[in-house]
Parts: structure tokens; C-alpha cells; sequence
């Protein structure tokens, strides 16, 4: 069981999963049962080799994390909280003195971390210079928008590199690689937290605030004072999840305490921090074959195509039609009939294509006119669009 956990964290931090992160979790929960106290379900990152790293001043820990609302919940209690997206992408670290970026860091094992600085450099939403003369790390995320996806994957193809598989799978690849380091510059960060040798400030929403002040770009943050808009939130979280419209990557929430004071007093494990508490949503996944792929017109006229696969059984339910998010991705990954693709299901919600598996003959094709009114349709970006306001698809 350890070595098993071991082999599916090491393709998880290399972005090339074999399992769900809720197979994962059920994995660590039964060695958690049989030996609370085992060695790797303390490990952080996965390559413990710390030959030519760089240490981190304050260990770069995971995030303990919860399917249950009710278990949520109960761990915030009466308490303030700060909720943040859970961005799917790469942890960083970025240092500052006299207000010049010296130095930027992957998270590693938590404890030392990689020196990708010149990778940093490259990324626009990366100050290279901020208005705080003392030392300060500001720690994020490295992501990758939709958009960005697109133009980065036509790069690596013209540059003859291998063409990525996901998002997130090219996020590690690129902040690892030696070489072709501009290609960084279709990468973004997030800041949601700092660290300095003095903060005056109280609440983690003041210390976010503070990030945006300094022009670093941060997640939506929301502050919570009941449990109704938590839940709210958790259901239009999925929503976002399941719609594959926003501009980057999510797989949960993360909630935080938001009196600083809180956090000095409930400290934190060797592996996570007791203040803060990631919200995931279980997903299954299974391989199915595309038989045929279907366009669905929406009021504003973009079409969203819908996958017709061999018919599966995912979380008790059986599985037919899985949405193939939009007109970018399907043209990207070549999405066509006879591609064995990975569906997933989660949160007991709508399926959705992950990742291909193998690559059927024949090409990709979509329909050059609308099929309702015969309007010739436009490329905008990601999206396939009707223009033609009167159509009655529309």
C-alpha cells in the first residue's frame, strides 16, 4: 500500500494521473487506518532528493482536505473564513528583497524546492518589481489558461516539441524544463500568500487585499460569516467545474481561518496546516470510445459539442453523452469518432471528457454552417458561433 501511494503521488506531481484524486485519497485513508502514524502519508511532493535544491525558509506544506460539507462544516464551527478557488496547477514561491524578484521556487518536497527564477521572469503576471523594500516571499500558483493552452500547444508544435496533453500536465513540464524556458510566457500566477519577518496585518482577507494592492493577481476571494453562503458557493463551485467556461482550471475550494491569530495557535502538522481545509469534489472516471460528436447551439449562438460514447456505468449511473467543454479543446486534442477518451463524473453531476487515451483514425471535423438557419459560423477564440441574432436555434 505504501509503494502504491508512492508510485500514483510521483505521476501525480508529474501530471500524468492514473487515478482520480478521491481513489487517491480512499488509498491514504486506508493506510491512515492501519498505521496513522506511517511515514508516507507524511510526504510532501515527491522527490525527496535534495541535491542542487534550494531550502525553503517555512516548509511549503499540502492542504488537508474533505468531501463532506458537514465535515467542512464542523472544522469551522462559529469561525470566520476566507474562500479562495483551488487553482489546478503548479505551488511557487517567489522571493523579493529591496523590492527586486531574486528568486522563484517549486514547492518540491515541501522542504526544498527547484530554482526555476528564469522561468518566473518570463511569466507577465509575475512583478518583477514591487513597491516592499524589506525581504517578503509571496507563495501561489503557476497555471494555465484556456486560451493560453491553445497558443502555447500550436508553439510547441511549430517549435517541433511534443504537443501537451492537459492544462495542468504542462504546467510541470514547462517550469522543469532546462531549455525553450520562453515558453513560460503562456504561463500565469495567482498569489494567495505572503511572508515577511514582521506583518501587522490580522486577518488573512487583509493579507490577500495586500497582495492585490501590490499588483500580484489573486483568486476570487469571499469572505464567509454563516454556513448558507458556504454552501452556496460549493454548489456554484460545481457548476463551474462541471461548464468547463472559466478561463483556467479548479479541482475544489480552499478555505482558510481568517483571524491570523487562529493560525499561530492551531499550528500545523508535518504535512498540512490545521487553519486551512481544501473542499474537493469526488469524481470517478472510466474509458469509453467517441462514437459521435454532436453540436448544441446556445442562446448567445456558441455551439458546445457533446461526445456520444459506447455507453459505461459511472458513479451507479449509466453514461452515454459526455460534454466535450468547447470548440478549443475538441480542436486541440483532435477529438474524434473512434478516440478511446477518460470521462469523468464528479460530484454526482454531469460527465465530462478528461483526457484522450488513444487516437482514433480520421480526422476532426465541425460544422462550417449552422444548421438552423445556414448562417456560415465564425471562429472566436475557443468558441464555434452563430452570429445571426434571428436564428431560431438561437
Amino acid at each position: 500500500l505504501e509503494e502504491k501511494i508512492k508510485y500514483h503521488k510521483v505521476l501525480y506531481y508529474q501530471g500524468r494521473s492514473e487515478i482520480s484524486d478521491h481513489e487517491f485519497d480512499e488509498l491514504e485513508n486506508q493506510l491512515r487506518k492501519m498505521d496513522p502514524e506511517n511515514p508516507v502519508l507524511f510526504m510532501v511532493g515527491f522527490n525527496n532528493d535534495n541535491i542542487n535544491k534550494i531550502p525553503h525558509d517555512k516548509k511549503m506544506l499540502s492542504l488537508n482536505k474533505t468531501y463532506k460539507l458537514d465535515e467542512l462544516n464542523n472544522w469551522i464551527g462559529n469561525k470566520e473564513v476566507i474562500s479562495t478557488y483551488k487553482i489546478d496547477g503548479a505551488s511557487c514561491s517567489l522571493v523579493y528583497n529591496e523590492g527586486r524578484l531574486v528568486l522563484g521556487k517549486t514547492r518540491g518536497n515541501g522542504k526544498y524546492g527547484e530554482d526555476i527564477t528564469s522561468k518566473c521572469r518570463w511569466i507577465s503576471s509575475i512583478p518583477k518589481r514591487i513597491g516592499i523594500n524589506e525581504k517578503i516571499e509571496i507563495r501561489g500558483e503557476i497555471f494555465c489558461k484556456k486560451d493560453d493552452f491553445v497558443a502555447l500547444s500550436k508553439e510547441m508544435e511549430k517549435i517541433k516539441l511534443e504537443k501537451p496533453s492537459s492544462q495542468r500536465n504542462i504546467v510541470s513540464g514547462i517550469i522543469t524544463r532546462k531549455e525553450n524556458i520562453e515558453l513560460s510566457r503562456f504561463l500565469s500566477f495567482f498569489a494567495f500568500d505572503s511572508i515577511k519577518d514582521e506583518c501587522l496585518i490580522q486577518t488573512e482577507y487583509k493579507k490577500i487585499m495586500f497582495l492585490k494592492k501590490n499588483k500580484f493577481e489573486i483568486p476570487d476571494v469571499i469572505l464567509h460569516r454563516d454556513s448558507v453562503s458556504i454552501r452556496e458557493l460549493i454548489g456554484k463551485t460545481k457548476d463551474f467545474m462541471i461548464s468547463g467556461e472559466g478561463d483556467y482550471l479548479i479541482d475544489g475550494l480552499v478555505f482558510c481561518l481568517n483571524d491570523l491569530r487562529l493560525h499561530e495557535e492551531m499550528g500545523e502538522t508535518a504535512h498540512h496546516p490545521r487553519y486551512k481545509m481544501a473542499f474537493k469534489y469526488k469524481g470517478e472516471s472510466k474509458k469509453s470510445c467517441i462514437l459521435d460528436i454532436e453540436w448544441s447551439i446556445s442562446r448567445n449562438g456558441v455551439f458546445t459539442p457533446v461526445g456520444v460514447i459506447s455507453e459505461i456505468e459511472l458513479s451507479g449511473a449509466k453514461i452515454s453523452r459526455v460534454t466535450l467543454h468547447n470548440f478549443g479543446l475538441v480542436k486541440e486534442r483532435n477529438l474524434k469518432t473512434g478516440d478511446i477518451i477518460k470521462v469523468i463524473r464528479s460530484g454526482e453531476v454531469i460527465p465530462k471528457y478528461l483526457e484522450t487515451v488513444s487516437s482514433g483514425d480520421g480526422g476532426f471535423n465541425y460544422p462550417a454552417e449552422c444548421p438552423y438557419c445556414k448562417t456560415s459560423l465564425t471562429i472566436k477564440e475557443i468558441r464555434l458561433i452563430c452570429d445571426n441574432k434571428q436564428c431560431l436555434g438561437r
